[in-house]
């Protein structure tokens, strides 16, 4: 990387990326942005998309490029970073759904194929749930987002907004039972230490391949740990408000448990007998969240700084 290059903060580095992918993808609207994302987190990124006359930014799609900025150390780099991103736009966005296709975002039977539900902190997204859609549940909120699947795994994924809601003429109930029907197909439930041993031999992704539905488990292994979330990875802790999960789950551990939040991506549970005779149990799991939260999650990825304990026979969630 150049002299000039090498001095760039962020918003400098999202400006460059943006004028070289304008140059090179004249017909598109290309416009950099600094999104206000989960947990008052801030993020600098590019929109790209077809705009007609008259119409105003909607929800076309927007590479991030926080993370990847801290990578990028060669000019040549950055060359490769824009061609992944136009490859990114003419192969997966517009085959799957176009984000900057006003027409196809108001056909709300085309548009529910791609929704899917996201938990977030209720307390940390005070500003940023009052302009979506969402459905408190414990001290945690719903909300719901379009995704965009990339056959190399990457994603672009937007919030549904207010907006959208009236325009699809659907309420929140509607949005929430379709948004679940998606997730459903994608839950998986398995001991920690499978996860563990599978992730060094093969990695992630195979990872997810392997494990099966939880409506498939017919039966599972005696674990001090087990992991919830889904196949895709993302978001994968809203996971355990599909329906019959937490039934399914108590069916296979015959005992309450413990919820720890690893991440808005997924849960770690814990059955109650690894905890029993200890006073201060959900007070101690609770530390436990907290340090992790400080030391290993990206804040943007915090669900919450407390454990749960479920109840199975009462169906119930404490904290």
């Amino acid at each position: 990387m150049n002299e000039k290059t090498m001095n760039m903060n962020l918003e400098e580095f999202t400006e460059h990326v943006a004028e070289k992918l304008k140059t090179k993808m004249p017909q598109l609207e290309i416009k950099t942005v600094q999104q206000e994302k989960n947990n008052g987190v801030s993020k600098w990124g590019i929109r790209m998309g077809k705009i007609k006359e008259g119409e105003r930014w909607s929800v076309s799609p927007i590479v991030y490029l926080d993370d990847i900025y801290g990578k990028v150390q060669k000019k040549e780099q950055i060359e490769i970073l824009v061609d992944e991103m136009i490859n990114f736009y003419e192969t997966e966005v517009k085959k799957d759904i176009d984000f900057s296709d006003i027409s196809k975002l108001q056909d709300y039977e085309k548009v529910k194929l791609h929704l899917y539900p996201k938990l977030i902190s209720t307390k940390k997204n005070k500003e940023l749930l009052s302009d979506v859609p969402h459905k408190n549940i414990l001290d945690l909120s719903l909300v719901y987002y379009l995704r965009c699947n990339s056959g190399k795994g990457a994603l672009a994924t937007s919030l549904v907004t207010i907006r959208q809601l009236e325009t699809w003429g659907i309420d929140v109930k509607k949005l929430h039972q379709d948004a679940f029907e998606n997730a459903k197909k994608e839950t998986i439930f398995y001991p920690l230490g499978s996860w563990l041993a599978f992730l060094k031999d093969e990695g992630i992704l195979e990872l997810r391949k392997q494990f099966p539905h939880i409506e498939e488990i017919k039966e599972i292994r005696d674990a001090d740990m087990y992991v919830l979330h889904n196949r895709n990875g993302m978001y994968g802790a809203s996971a355990l408000f599909c329906q019959n999960v937490c039934d399914k789950i108590a069916d296979l551990l015959q005992r309450n448990f413990y919820l720890l939040p690893s991440s808005i991506h997924e849960w770690i549970l814990v059955p109650e007998r690894e905890w029993q005779g200890r006073e201060d149990s959900l007070h101690e799991l609770s530390e436990m969240v907290r340090t992790v939260n400080q030391e290993k999650v990206n804040p943007e990825e915090v669900l919450s700084d407390h454990a749960y304990y479920y109840d199975i026979q009462e169906k119930a969630f404490r904290w």
